[in-house]
């Protein structure tokens, strides 16, 4: 899970809508976030900085799925924060057959990123 940048008041409003939908599936143990990670305070990326959400999303892949644990899905709050997070996938060799990417959100589309999805 990321959420955007602490100084922005549209991150709180992105993560306390995400977390509404989530939280209750989190709490039940439907929907497991590996790294225990939901606070935002410890998902926000200062200045949405795709820099920064690289550096986080390679910590989270080698402290929780180096082991082989399967990554299904990632909250991004945005677009500039995933192509962070798709670098960090990609030099963790995400995007083949046998380590398919997860889902991944994102939200403004940034032309980077549309090129990207096509």
């Amino acid at each position: 899970m990321f959420a955007g940048s602490p100084d922005d008041n549209n991150a709180n409003f992105f993560y306390d809508g995400a977390m509404s939908i989530l939280k209750p599936y989190i709490d039940n143990g439907r929907l497991k976030v590996t790294s225990g990670q939901t606070d935002f305070k410890k998902i926000s990326i200062p200045g949405w900085d795709s820099g920064k959400a690289q550096a986080r999303m390679d910590n989270l892949i080698s402290a929780n799925y180096a082991g082989g644990t399967k990554l299904d899905a990632i909250l991004s709050p945005n677009d500039s924060l995933a192509i962070g997070i798709v670098a960090s996938l990609k030099n963790a060799d995400y995007g083949t057959d046998s380590k398919p990417y997860p889902i991944l959100t994102g939200q403004d589309c940034d032309k980077p990123n549309v090129k990207a999805m096509l």
